[in-house]
């Protein structure tokens, strides 16, 4: 079958349209929402074959992009959140306080992908011990209070 959808974090672009859409995807690829930068930070884009999928807005933030799908051929209903969550800062409290207070039913398909800024083991830090040990659990927490699969992924799918 094929991918049929694909999501981009810090674009540090302020807007998106069909034409730059091509230069980064295959023809197919024709429908899409954005969260714009602030400046040059942030900013998500995620796109999909629109022959494939109907996508309706479920969340916009300046660290998240939600997106319901809706399967054209099955009626198949799944939602896709692309993230990209702050580093430090203000923005990441509202960012961690966001994602622990998302509600993600039993019976939903659901995909969170992207930079949450996480780390999930002391040899993958660079800030120091102390934010490490908050970091690490803050993430353990998450997916194990979820019941969720944790993947770490570089690089495309094969």
């Amino acid at each position: 079958m094929g991918v049929r959808s694909c999501v981009f974090q810090e674009t540090k672009r302020t807007s998106f349209d069909v034409a730059f859409i091509k230069l980064l995807c295959p023809k197919k690829f024709d429908q899409f929402m954005f969260v714009s930068s602030i400046g040059n930070l942030g900013g998500l884009c995620t796109v999909w074959v629109g022959s494939a999928f109907s996508g309706d807005l479920v969340c916009s933030e300046s660290f998240a992009l939600g997106v319901r799908f809706t399967c054209l051929r099955s009626g198949a209903i799944w939602s896709l959140f692309n993230i990209y969550g702050p580093c430090s800062g203000p923005n990441r409290t509202v960012f961690v306080t966001w994602l622990r207070s998302l509600v993600i039913p039993d019976d939903a398909d659901w995909l969170l992908v992207g930079d949450f800024n996480f780390i999930r083991a002391p040899d993958n830090m660079n800030r120091g011990a102390a934010m490490c040990r908050i970091c690490c659990c803050s993430m353990i927490l998450f997916v194990n209070n979820r019941l969720l699969s944790y993947q770490s992924r570089v690089g495309p799918i094969r």
